[in-house]
């Protein structure tokens, strides 16, 4: 099912619903009215009618409405209500718990992510020597590719992104190739394999936008599973404060995928790039909020939720890394001997690949046949 599919089986009228459409505007309200090829939406200053192939993103808030103040009271009052019902559960007692919960309940995180999607249109170096004239391909793609995008013609795109393909799978080890296939799948919102080449492209270069991209499209196509693996190599020795609500939407998944063994990888490996108590400090409230929370379905004794909910009410000034690793490590040693410990195996061979290896070797090895050109560009 398409994501226009999937729009038109779950709206309604009177949902409550966020549109970006294919210009980048961003459009919300009231579902009013639906018809075979356009919605119309209303708000308290506009009546607005939009045809299904002008939407590129589309979140539905059913129980939701359009007063910003109103719906931060809702999740209020639903927090509170859930505080109540578990008052004496001290995964509750923590804000950053709550701050995610409400991300998760009320919040989209495709709606603060930004792919690039603008394709490298020079012709890589492994194309100019070819004996193919497969330079004179490349350039009749992204010839016939700018007019398509001045005709905003999806199909074609889609088409043009199909040869570029067979170009990619000619040239697994050229990372130019790869990302230019990915951004004409975007463009043509074919996510799902989109993300395959963005993936492909991040293997061979190790680039984050890549692999922010990556990120973006398996969770437009769905695929909770690749998007929770990608976001955990972004933040893999790298900082939770680089962009925090997509740090949430880990957490949320990890929680829902189950991955405890994987969010603690992420931790842990946040924490060895912390440089200093002080730095530690900043990022307390959210490693520490993030961990509850991530863990609340677990069979983890209750001391250490509440140990982590002490470090966390505790005077900033008197804390120091090593307490919250203490707690982390005793967490992590009780889910090795339990079902919740299970490794991302996926992830595992990503983290155990030798990053000094040449890509062109790995390729060699999975069976492509490598010609040997220059280095890709």
């Amino acid at each position: 099912m398409t994501l226009i599919e999937n729009l038109q089986s779950s709206a309604q009228t009177g949902y409550y619903t966020k549109l970006i459409l294919n210009t980048g505007n961003e459009i919300e309200g009231y579902i009013d009215t639906i018809t075979s090829d356009s919605l119309i939406l209303t708000n308290e200053d506009n009546i607005a009618g939009i045809k299904y192939d002008a939407i590129i993103l589309w979140q539905l808030f059913p129980n939701s409405c359009c007063n910003e103040e109103i719906v931060e009271q809702d999740t209020s009052t639903s927090n509170d209500s859930e505080d109540v019902e578990n008052e004496n559960n001290s995964f509750y007692e923590n804000e950053i718990v709550k701050k995610i919960d409400a991300f998760a309940k009320n919040d989209s995180i495709i709606t603060y992510l930004h792919p690039k999607d603008q394709p490298i249109t020079q012709v890589p170096d492994i194309l100019k020597v070819s004996k193919d004239d497969e330079k004179s391909i490349w350039d009749s793609i992204f010839s016939k590719y700018q007019n398509a995008i001045k005709q905003d013609d999806m199909e074609k795109i889609e088409s043009l992104s199909i040869e570029l393909e067979k170009l990619s799978d000619q040239y697994p080890e050229c990372a130019t190739i790869a990302y230019s296939t990915g951004c004409l799948k975007l463009k043509a919102h074919n996510y799902s394999d989109a993300g395959k080449y963005f993936d492909r492209t991040f293997e061979i270069d190790n680039s984050k936008d890549s692999l922010y991209n990556a990120i973006f499209c398996h969770l437009v196509a769905g695929d909770k599973d690749k998007a929770l693996v990608d976001i955990a190599k972004y933040f893999y020795e790298g900082k939770t404060t680089s962009h925090e609500k997509l740090f949430f939407e880990f957490v949320i998944l990890s929680r829902n995928q189950h991955e405890y063994a994987l969010f603690l990888e992420i931790i842990q490996s946040i924490l060895n790039e912390i440089d200093s108590d002080e730095e530690f400090r900043e990022q307390l409230s959210l490693l520490v909020g993030s961990t509850i929370y991530a863990l609340q379905d677990t069979d983890i004794p209750n001391d250490y939720v509440s140990n982590l909910n002490i470090l966390a009410k505790s005077a900033a000034e008197n804390i120091e890394i090593e307490s919250y690793i203490d707690i982390i490590n005793d967490i992590n040693d009780e889910l090795k001997n339990s079902e919740a410990g299970n490794q991302n195996e996926e992830f595992n061979r990503w983290l155990t690949t030798d990053k000094s290896i040449s890509k062109i070797h790995i390729w060699i090895k999975e069976g492509y046949n490598i010609p040997l050109y220059p280095s890709c560009t």
